[in-house]
C-alpha cells in the first residue's frame, strides 16, 4: 500500500532527521491520516519547536483536537494559524469549521466568507458553508453549496489524494442525504 510505504519512509527520515520541521510536519499528517492522534501531535509540536513561524503544524494540532472533539483547543491552534498565514483559504475555512462546532455561527460565517474570497475554486469551504447553512435551517442554500463544493474537489486533483478526494466526497454525499432526511 503507497499510503503505508510513504508512513514508514516518512517515520524513518523523523528518525534520521529529527531537527527538519518539515519531516516532523509530513510524518504528523499522515499520523493524522491514520487517527494516531497522539502520535500526529508530537509530530506537529516537535515541528512547532522547530519553526514557530509555519502555519501548517498549527493546523495539524488543530485538526487532531477537531478529531477528538475538542474543539476549544482546536480553536487556540486554528486561530494560531491563521494569524500565522491570513491569507490562505483553508485555514480560514477550518478555522469556520471549528467556530461551527462551538455553535459561533457568525464567526464561523464570517471565516467561510472570507476562506471564499481569498479561494473561489477551493471545495472545503463551500463544503464548510453547506454544514453552516444546514445549521442554520437554511436547506436550498446548503444543498447548492456542496454541489459547488462537489464541483470544486476534482480542482484540487494536483494537491490532494485520490483518496482524499474521495474522502471530501463522501463527506459531501452524507451531508446531502442528511439535509434531504
Amino acid at each position: 500500500d503507497l499510503h503505508q510505504q510513504a508512513a514508514l519512509e516518512a517515520r524513518e527520515l523523523a528518525k534520521q532527521f529529527p531537527g527538519i520541521a518539515r519531516v516532523q510536519n509530513a510524518l504528523g499528517f499522515l499520523e493524522l491520516h491514520d487517527y494516531r492522534l497522539e502520535a500526529a501531535r508530537r509530530s506537529f509540536e516537535a515541528a512547532v519547536l522547530l519553526d514557530d513561524r509555519d502555519p501548517l503544524p498549527r493546523l495539524g494540532l488543530g485538526l487532531s483536537y477537531l478529531r477528538e472533539g475538542d474543539y476549544k483547543r482546536a480553536k487556540l491552534d486554528m486561530e494560531i494559524a491563521v494569524n500565522l498565514s491570513p491569507l490562505q483559504s483553508t485555514l480560514r475555512s477550518y478555522l469556520g469549521r471549528v467556530y461551527l462546532e462551538l455553535g459561533l455561527y457568525d464567526q464561523a460565517g464570517e471565516q467561510i466568507d472570507l476562506a471564499l474570497a481569498l479561494d473561489q475554486n477551493d471545495p472545503i469551504p463551500r463544503l464548510f458553508n453547506a454544514l453552516l447553512n444546514q445549521q442554520l435551517g437554511q436547506l436550498p442554500v446548503a444543498l447548492s453549496e456542496l454541489d459547488a463544493s462537489i464541483q470544486r474537489v476534482d480542482r484540487r486533483a494536483a494537491y490532494r489524494s485520490s483518496m482524499a478526494r474521495d474522502t471530501d466526497m463522501a463527506i459531501v454525499l452524507s451531508s446531502r442525504a442528511r439535509i434531504y432526511e
